[in-house]
């Protein structure tokens, strides 16, 4: 299986205020399993993972 490179620059951004509405801890964990996920691909998403599991 192949398995794509990773982008040179992050390719997207959290829009903070939305992640402010989220209410409960099912919607961070899954905040955090998109942060693990894609931190890559998101500006700041080592920071945003890191912050999401706290």
């Amino acid at each position: 299986m192949l398995h794509p490179s990773p982008l040179p620059h992050p390719v997207l951004n959290v829009a903070l205020p939305a992640i402010n509405d989220c209410k409960g801890g099912e919607a961070l964990s899954s905040l955090w399993t998109v942060f693990s996920k894609c931190k890559d691909s998101i500006e700041d998403g080592s920071r945003l993972e890191n912050i999401s599991w706290r």
